[in-house]
């Protein structure tokens, strides 16, 4: 879903001679589409509430519709009445007598684009590899979990199995490949990947700082590849996956929403083993 729409609607009943109020005769949310949009407004990320009138008349049909409040957006305004005289129908009111009536029907209607919400969650993912010399995996340990029956499954490779393009790294040796992930907010805590002994392949950084409102104002990122083969994909891109506003999150000291810097870090390393 591209947009977020929500339509509130009531009728008037000031009218003492309506004995039984209009009925729509499909819900009312079904009248507009996330298609509607306007696609100029849209383009502009145009937003905002129309408050409208319908007119119904006898037969449950718009005979006319009026923006009582604007969005602010003359090309959301005309949307909105353009769309309830298409589509808006009616069980007519009705008087004291049982008769058709024309009667008043009042909403609110608000276009609203989706913001996709991306929350930075401080945190670490480590999965370790145990291979053999001859590149058959032995191990496997993703978190606090340890696999290490034959023929059980780790991730896409199996106990028991050659590595695949793990085998690329440090093959003729038992060793042990190490993929970390780490964001956090202030300072950085050592990686696997810089520990001593460790033959670097792959490291991808980001830095960022954000202001006092919590929004992002710089995100810089670093890449190593001291040992990377072909075999193994380099790590993507990390600044488009931090929120452009950490806002409502917290995570400045006090519990503001800032100012505050992080970082988020993907790397990949093997070590010898005895």
């Amino acid at each position: 879903m591209l947009f977020g729409i929500a339509l509130l609607a009531m009728q008037s009943l000031d009218n003492a001679k309506v004995a039984q109020p209009l009925r729509p005769l499909t819900s009312p949310g079904s009248w507009v589409t996330d298609d509607d949009y306007p696609a100029t407004a849209a383009r502009q990320n145009h937003q905002g509430t129309v408050a409208f009138q319908l007119t119904i008349d006898s037969s449950g049909f718009p005979a006319g519709c009026s923006v009582t409040q604007s969005s602010g957006f003359e090309e959301l305004d005309q949307q909105v009445c353009s769309l309830m005289v298409q589509r808006a129908r009616f069980s007519p009111a009705r008087d004291a007598s049982g008769k058709a009536i024309a009667a008043p029907y009042k909403g609110r209607f608000t276009w609203r684009m989706q913001q996709d919400e991306t929350v930075f969650r401080p945190g670490s993912n480590r999965a370790e590899f145990e291979l053999s010399p001859d590149n058959v995996l032995r191990t496997c340990r993703v978190g606090d979990k340890v696999i290490e029956t034959i023929g059980q499954s780790c991730g896409a490779m199996t106990i028991g199995n050659m590595a695949g393009n793990l085998a690329a790294y440090g093959t003729g040796k038992h060793r042990r490949l190490t993929m970390e992930q780490r964001s956090e907010i202030g300072g950085q805590h050592p990686l696997v990947y810089d520990m001593p002994g460790e033959v670097k392949i792959a490291k991808r950084a980001a830095r960022f700082e954000t202001d006092a409102a919590g929004t992002r104002v710089k995100c810089e990122e670093t890449v190593e590849t001291p040992g990377m083969s072909s075999s193994l994909s380099a790590p993507a891109p990390l600044c488009p996956g931090i929120p452009q506003s950490f806002a409502g999150q917290h995570l400045a000291p006090g519990g503001k929403d800032g100012p505050l810097s992080g970082s988020m870090v993907i790397a990949t390393s093997w070590k010898e083993l005895p």
